[in-house]
């Protein structure tokens, strides 16, 4: 069975290359944008694992990478971050 495609969870309306160039602007893989997505989705830790067919700790260190890699602490500091590109990204269309 197929995981779900995270992409398509997620809150930012956004076409596929415009999501890309919000991957790109934060800088993460796209393995670390998947749980990122997850992560704005509602999705805990436990629940991104299980939607990606992964471990939690394998989602676990990508989070602390992610938080590492955008210089947050928190999840709403995630989310206000991924907001934040997300408004530049629309603001130049």
């Amino acid at each position: 069975m197929d995981a779900p495609d995270p992409a398509s969870n997620h809150r930012l309306p956004l076409p596929p290359e415009s999501l890309e160039e919000v991957r790109s602007r934060l800088g993460l893989s796209p393995r670390e944008f998947e749980i990122a997505l997850l992560l704005l989705a509602g999705h805990t830790e436990k629940g991104s694992a299980k939607a990606l067919q992964s471990r939690t700790a394998t989602v676990h260190s990508h989070v602390e990478r992610i938080y590492r890699k955008l210089e947050v602490r928190s999840r709403s500091g995630l989310i206000t971050k991924l907001f934040a590109v997300y408004l530049r990204v629309e603001g130049g269309r």
